[in-house]
């Protein structure tokens, strides 16, 4: 009787470990899911902007763009911690596990001047207009894991100048 009861005690054990690892795997493949996701939505939208006008009212720790609709919508990082995409009156959370500290929004001039305004302030339409480079830095943290993701974006109209006249 002691025999298989320590026998069985060892298979407890062993099974609650694994299920232990199980949903500790699972909770980082949902971050790395919501960090990408969140990443690739802002990715995708800076992408489509046809226009260096649409960054108006744009700042380090706040986004204002077009859709592919060109519909109005605001990706803002808060300080508690949250990633929310505004548009028609509704506020998404992208993510609730941003680092506000690390995370934000630059813009470029022609010649690679950073014209990024300081954190509460943002792009007049005079610096939007000269926007032709645009940048992502997120990081993301969930209690020992972190990912941070970053890139470089040109609009699809902004590697090629202005867009002229008849394209309007």
């Amino acid at each position: 009787m002691a025999i298989m009861g320590v026998i069985g005690l060892l298979a407890v054990d062993m099974l609650s470990q694994g299920a232990d690892i199980y949903v500790s795997q699972s909770n980082r493949k949902k971050f790395t899911s919501q960090a990408r996701t969140a990443f690739w939505h802002i990715q995708q939208n800076m992408r489509n902007q046809s226009d260096a006008e649409n960054y108006y009212q744009s700042g380090a720790d706040l986004l204002s763009i077009l859709d592919g609709n060109g519909q109005a919508g605001t990706y803002r990082i808060l300080s508690d911690g949250t990633l929310t995409y505004e548009k028609n009156s509704a506020t998404y959370i992208l993510s609730d596990q941003i680092s506000y500290n690390k995370s934000g929004f630059s813009y470029f001039d022609s010649n690679y001047n950073d014209i990024t305004p300081s954190v509460g302030s943002t792009l007049s339409e005079e610096d939007a207009a000269n926007v032709h480079l645009a940048k992502i830095n997120l990081f993301f943290i969930d209690q020992l894991d972190s990912i941070g993701l970053s890139t470089y974006s040109y609009s699809n109209n902004f590697r090629f100048g202005r867009k002229k006249s008849y394209h309007q």
